[in-house]
């Protein structure tokens, strides 16, 4: 079903490769049988599998979320078994391949701001610190707006903000 000139048992496309991975070894890990094939930095891997996709051709690559063109795309993500303690992310450090049996970790926004900034006294430290996107959705749609339909950020941002008043609100501290 994934099979590609380049895989014909079947590809799976790898991301950029500067990028913390374990694909080779989950395929490896799950019996899967895919070749990892790998076409450069993000922009390209972007291409490829949108290329396919508008080909109507199935196709399984590495990827994260949030991200805008989960729902251009209509993507949905493969389950991977659960995280277990010693569960590895980065490929790169080798060793037996069971350790890479689980999904990616999950890492948070981490929201940091410069001392001076911080100890300033500007009000816009407090809204900052409450500031949270309250799904992933969210922050793709304002995403999409931006990145997908050329929408001015600022005209982008006012128009989430008009329609989420209530979560503004918290922000704001109100």
């Amino acid at each position: 079903m994934f099979a590609s000139p380049e895989a014909p048992q079947g590809m799976f496309l790898g991301g950029d490769p500067s990028y913390e991975q374990k694909d080779v070894q989950l395929i490896q890990a799950l019996g899967l049988n895919f070749k990892h094939v790998t076409v450069g930095a993000e922009p390209a891997e972007v291409a490829r599998f949108t290329q396919l996709i508008k080909q109507k051709k199935p196709v399984i690559f590495y990827w994260w979320t949030p991200q805008y063109l989960d729902k251009q795309l209509d993507l949905v993500e493969v389950k991977l078994p659960p995280i277990f303690p010693g569960c590895q992310d980065d490929g790169s450090k080798g060793g037996d391949v069971k350790q890479y049996r689980c999904a990616y970790s999950s890492y948070p926004l981490e929201k940091v701001f410069s001392a001076k900034f911080a100890k300033g006294g500007s009000p816009a430290v407090a809204v900052l610190k409450r500031f949270k996107w309250p799904s992933n959705a969210a922050q793709n749609l304002v995403a999409t707006w931006i990145a997908g339909d050329h929408m001015d950020p600022q005209k982008a941002a006012e128009k989430w903000v008009q329609a989420n008043m209530a979560i503004v609100n918290k922000w704001l501290g109100k």
